[in-house]
């Protein structure tokens, strides 16, 4: 993934909508991508490796489990990202 690169899919993300992605969005767009291609993808043998999911990271906690942790820097921190990851995922979804 390169800054700046334009959408590598167009037919599957709008390229007005790569462009205002965040980096971390982008590459998870990529990845999800690669992952639908199955075995046609050029990344499969690396795609093939990755957990199908994480739930040990915060941006997956329920928000009591945040707050549990008494730490506000990292709550401020964890709650944009978790907001533009679902807002990227409508976007993509519903357009």
């Amino acid at each position: 993934m390169l800054p700046k690169q334009p959408c590598p899919f167009p037919d599957w993300v709008q390229g007005g909508y790569w462009g205002r992605a965040p980096w971390y969005v982008q590459m998870a767009l990529q990845l999800l991508r690669e992952k639908e291609l199955g075995a046609a993808s050029r990344l499969a043998a690396y795609v093939d490796q990755l957990p199908p999911s994480f739930p040990e990271i915060p941006i997956n906690w329920a928000p009591a489990q945040l707050q549990a942790l008494q730490c506000p820097h990292l709550i401020s921190m964890v709650r944009p990202v978790v907001f533009s990851v679902l807002c990227s995922v409508f976007c993509v979804l519903w357009g």
